[in-house]
């Protein structure tokens, strides 16, 4: 599991997490911190303009220190099973996941038909929608968990049957009918390299054999796979005529272009600004957790009836975040995610709160090290840039997990008991 540290004469910093846990973290800090700094560091009078704090440098230093944390604690906690049987029996069970996916399709044929392209940005609120759309939403969170599953079996090295292939067609059909937010066009794709069981040149590394066009390859699809996702973040936001006017105007292409490096922004720009107000005047963490509750109550009311009132102004740590780091509000419904590090500042009680979000990521990294230990190939690196913006849930605003209704909840549940899951599949084929 830890050979490269090996190969190289690394001692390894940890007793649990392994080497590729780590290389999820890494990654994330690539693409969400690295590059927006250094977009940041060019065009700081563009963000300035749109963003809140960005001169408080000073607060990425909350990076290291909170990953120093993750290896001290670690080192110091014994390893524990996480997960619940049931959930673990939901995963494993193919007849049920059928029957969900059933269900899955039906839902988005619903939301389809009454919701549009842009309804997390122009929509109703997921509460006001009823249960049908928060049913739909928390089935697309047990989904992304259950595509986790099934990558780690494929690259364990066992085939897909043809109810496997079937089973991630059905998944593709629920996330296309009612597809509404940019990322999702990455599950999509996922899906279907499973369905059509294509996914080995672009997953599987090929051990001392060098093949100069695989990398080419690889390059291609990512870059048209993320061309669609871009432009679906645009659909979503402006409709897709003007998503497609941006795209095909040579003056909108730039501005398309620095837009999307400002739209991954959010979780730099919140670790910039955040720390800083957190110290000074922190009200807004506790207006964000006690409207995150007052949420929660909403969408159990509307599971009985309809009379349940309004929600609240604010109604997330996303829109708490939102209002914090943005100086322009340009919509009643946008929110933005804190990410892993900021999150931390929407805890109370400094200094405990940074060994909270570290005991968080601890367990999160040591979930992804016992997946890992399952595969038996060299994973590339798109398949942990496609699993990354898979697991998202987990690395968005941890906080909003109290919300047991939203789908980050659910699918940090189910990815609890993913190991155990995947155990017993495992351990059974052989």
């Amino acid at each position: 599991m830890d050979y490269l540290n090996h190969k190289l004469g690394i001692p390894k910093l940890t007793r649990h997490i392994s080497t590729q846990g780590f290389r999820v973290i890494l990654l994330y800090l690539f693409i969400f911190y690295l590059i927006p700094f250094i977009g940041v560091f060019f065009y700081f009078d563009d963000y300035a303009f749109q963003f809140n704090g960005i001169e408080n440098t000073y607060n990425v230093v909350y990076i290291p220190l909170i990953l120093l944390f993750v290896v001290i604690l670690d080192n110091l906690i014994e390893d524990f099973k996480l997960g619940n049987k049931l959930l673990t029996m939901v995963l494993l069970n193919k007849r049920l996941n059928f029957a969900l996916s059933f269900i899955g399709v039906a839902l988005s044929i619903n939301f389809f038909l009454n919701y549009s392209i842009n309804y997390r940005h122009a929509g109703e609120g997921l509460a006001e929608s009823g249960f049908l759309v928060i049913a739909l939403v928390a089935l697309k969170a047990y989904f992304r968990v259950y595509l986790v599953y099934q990558l780690i079996i494929f690259s364990h090295g066992d085939k897909f049957s043809k109810s496997d292939r079937w089973l991630s067609f059905l998944i593709l059909l629920m996330f296309l009918i009612s597809i509404n937010a940019s990322l999702e066009v990455l599950t999509i794709f996922l899906c279907l390299l499973l369905a059509l069981g294509i996914s080995k040149p672009l997953f599987i590394e090929t051990i001392n054999v060098i093949n100069p066009i695989k990398p080419i390859f690889r390059g291609v699809v990512l870059g048209i796979v993320v061309i669609l996702v871009v432009f679906m973040g645009n659909a979503n936001k402006v409709g897709t005529d003007k998503a497609i006017e941006r795209f095909t105007n040579k003056e909108e292409i730039n501005n398309t272009v620095f837009r999307t490096i400002k739209r991954i922004s959010t979780y730099h720009v919140s670790l910039l600004n955040v720390p800083t107000q957190y110290h000074e005047d922190n009200e807004f963490v506790y207006e964000g957790i006690q409207g995150t509750w007052d949420n929660l109550k909403l969408r159990v009311c509307l599971v009985f009836s309809n009379d349940c009132g309004s929600k609240p102004q604010v109604w997330s740590i996303f829109r708490a975040n939102f209002l914090q780091i943005t100086k322009v509000i340009f919509s009643d419904r946008a929110g933005a995610s804190p990410g892993l590090f900021a999150s931390a500042f929407y805890i109370p009680f400094f200094p405990l709160n940074l060994f909270i979000i570290s005991f968080y990521i601890v367990l999160i990294l040591r979930v992804f090290s016992k997946i890992f230990s399952y595969s038996k190939k060299k994973l590339s690196w798109i398949f942990f840039f496609l699993l990354l913006f898979l697991i998202t849930y987990v690395l968005d605003s941890p906080v909003d997990i109290i919300n047991i209704l939203g789908p980050q909840f659910i699918f940090l549940i189910f990815l609890f008991s993913l190991p155990n899951a995947l155990s017993l599949t495992l351990d059974e084929k052989c």
